[in-house]
């Protein structure tokens, strides 16, 4: 009963990780450009 739910929280906890680092990246690339006010949003969440 354990492992039904720890792998879950597992891969939860890892996705949430994955995630996280994908945003700073993001963020930190944005603040790095020039134009890095209308890079608040990412290009590809305004395209969808």
């Amino acid at each position: 009963m354990v492992d039904s739910i720890a792998l879950p929280v597992a891969v939860l906890i890892l996705g949430w990780l994955l995630a996280a680092a994908i945003g700073s990246w993001a963020y930190f690339a944005g603040s790095n450009n020039e134009n890095n006010k209308s890079f608040r949003l990412p290009k590809f969440v305004i395209k969808r």
